[in-house]
């Protein structure tokens, strides 16, 4: 698994200062009586350090913990970047993890933060992580709910099904089996837009394919994409309502578009005759220049464009992900 954490890192989602995607989640934390302030926290399955960063800023000592090299690397970086000392990087397979090389912050653990991570993909995982805690679990796990008609589709092609993680549901049983009192789920429900160049969809499809252990296609996912053309996708609602199983999607559009391309979009309407109404906010938000990754509207519905040049490839989908937090004191 670790070469395939490794290769997601240069898509991964990193920190972005004061986003507005991580407002909801840590105002519920701290509505919930966790204050990470002054603590040492380690955040587990940090990924690029998009969460550790934030708590960086407010903690005494953010422990970061992946499997992958290459996003550690990546924490690192950003952490440099943006003037944050109290970062330390640690890496390993959770499950086989010795916590005796955390060295001096062995015993020291107030907090663990852990978010979409298949670090607690078991029983024994998580209780792991219980008894190394302190205070609390800050934990953001996968919901009840994950469509993406678009992924289901590739992965039909492979003669697969994509499973719902381990996520919220699972946590509560690991409690309840701890005999421990099971705090409520707070579920957050987002609808995310993909705008992704052919390239890029494919790289990410295959990438899905190869975490599920599916051996992926390549010339495959390409004869899928090209059903989901931006074309197709935006005159018609065959694509987008003709399956929507519960799915796992990651949101893995970190990549800040590109926004150097208006004249392509000026051009738009003399290329596509739609009306469409996503097509002129669209627009807008490009001539705007928000397109920021983590901008959320009242509607919990967020843009993941890649891209804001028009071609004849462009692969458009929306997946809706739900989400479900808990607040675990001890």
């Amino acid at each position: 698994m670790k070469e395939v954490w490794d290769k997601k890192a240069k898509t991964f989602p990193r920190y972005i200062a004061n986003s507005d995607e991580d407002k909801p989640i840590f105002e519920y934390f701290k509505n919930a009586g966790i204050d990470f302030s002054g603590k040492n926290v380690l955040d587990l399955g940090c990924g690029n350090g998009r969460y550790a960063l934030a708590l960086a800023q407010n903690a005494k000592n953010v422990l970061c913990f992946d499997i992958s090299p290459n996003m550690l690397e990546n924490v690192k970086a950003d952490a440099k970047k943006h003037g944050f000392s109290n970062i330390h990087t640690f890496c390993g397979d959770w499950g086989e993890f010795d916590i005796a090389e955390f060295g001096e912050f062995r015993d020291k653990i107030d907090i663990v933060f852990a978010s979409l991570t298949p670090a607690l993909n078991s029983f024994e995982k998580f209780e792991k992580a219980y008894n190394l805690a302190k205070e609390a679990i800050m934990y953001i796990g996968w919901g009840r709910k994950r469509e993406n008609a678009y992924l289901n589709a590739v992965f039909k092609a492979h003669n697969a099904e994509v499973a719902l993680p381990t996520g919220a549901m699972n946590v509560t049983e690991y409690l309840e089996s701890l005999g421990l009192e099971v705090p409520p789920v707070h579920f957050i429900t987002k609808t995310i837009h993909h705008r992704k160049t052919l390239e890029s969809a494919v790289a990410d499809a295959s990438w899905q394919l190869e975490a599920h252990e599916v051996t992926p296609n390549i010339e495959l996912i390409k004869e899928v994409s090209l059903k989901w053309r931006e074309a197709d996708y935006l005159n018609s609602s065959d694509l987008e309502d003709s399956a929507t199983p519960r799915v796992s999607a990651y949101s893995s559009d970190s990549v800040l578009p590109k926004l150097d391309s208006r004249d392509s979009l000026d051009s738009a309407d003399s290329a596509n005759s739609t009306d469409s109404s996503e097509v002129r906010e669209f627009k807008d938000l490009a001539d705007s220049r928000d397109l920021r990754i983590g901008k959320i509207d009242e509607n919990n519905e967020m843009k993941c464009y890649d891209i804001t040049d028009n071609g004849e490839n462009i692969v458009h989908y929306k997946s809706i992900m739900e989400i479900g937090i808990m607040a675990i004191r001890k």
